[in-house]
């Protein structure tokens, strides 16, 4: 997975940690698939560069209120002494918890936007992107039949 648009078979074609297939679309995590999207779904396929969230108004507020949760942890690690000591540190691991998914709300990139029958789904590309090697990506997923929109130069990768 070095940036580049290598294509694995006739039916699918992969980048950095995006699958684009017959089947459908997928976003991987490692070796491990964390979203998939069938093919019979997909409607239209928007390059996008933003906010990489999701939901990011609503993870924005989830993480908010868990560091606020975290900080009541420090305040209760503080004036608590040992007694409130297993309360002080849960609260500070949600915290913690907050701040990572507070840290991934904001984080801007490319992403695919991907309109569905019912909903839009982003896959994020996780990695540093290089055009050339993305613009063959897009043409090859083109060629398994999505339609594929740059939405960053209004173009239309047929």
């Amino acid at each position: 997975m070095n940036g580049e648009a290598p294509k694995l078979s006739s039916t699918e074609v992969r980048f950095l940690n995006i699958v684009v297939s017959e089947k459908g679309l997928s976003e991987f995590a490692g070796n491990r698939r964390v979203v998939f999207i069938a093919r019979d779904r997909v409607q239209l396929v928007e390059i996008k560069h933003g906010l990489q969230a999701e939901r990011p108004l609503l993870q924005g507020i989830t993480a908010s209120l868990l560091v606020l949760l975290g900080t009541v942890g420090a305040f209760v690690l503080t004036d608590g002494g040992l007694a409130a000591l297993r309360w002080g540190l849960g609260f500070l691991f949600f915290g913690a918890l907050g701040a990572w998914l507070l840290w991934e709300s904001l984080r801007r990139g490319y992403y695919l936007r991907v309109v569905c029958v019912d909903d839009s789904r982003k896959l994020a590309i996780r990695g540093r992107v290089q055009k050339l090697g993305f613009r063959e990506f897009i043409q090859n997923a083109a060629k398994l039949g999505y339609d594929i929109r740059d939405s960053l130069s209004d173009k239309t990768f047929i």
